[in-house]
């Protein structure tokens, strides 16, 4: 699955596109490890612009990042990325008291 529409909505700073996008990708393969992992980068960039409700992105984003790190076939930079924008959404998660 070619995931260009999202990349090209983030660029852009639509980050809810981006989502959307990216949600549709999921429902036509939940195990697609980048969708996830870029869903929840694009989540976390809602929160950063305070776009919505903050919160709800973190944990949105902590899920997406998690369910990426879950299904694998990540390595290297790429998997170090992903883990510390986990690592950062749940610090930002923790310092608004969401435990």
């Amino acid at each position: 699955m070619i995931l260009n529409q999202p990349v090209l909505r983030l660029k852009a700073g639509d980050p809810l596109g981006a989502i959307e996008e990216y949600t549709r990708a999921i429902a036509v393969d939940p195990k697609h490890t980048r969708a996830h992992a870029m869903r929840g980068v694009a989540h976390t960039g809602c929160a950063y612009a305070k776009i919505g409700n903050g919160r709800e992105h973190l944990r949105a984003a902590v899920q997406d990042l998690e369910k990426a790190l879950e299904l694998g076939g990540m390595e290297g930079d790429y998997r170090r990325n992903v883990q510390e924008t986990l690592r950062a959404a749940r610090e930002m998660l923790k310092d608004l008291g969401d435990e």
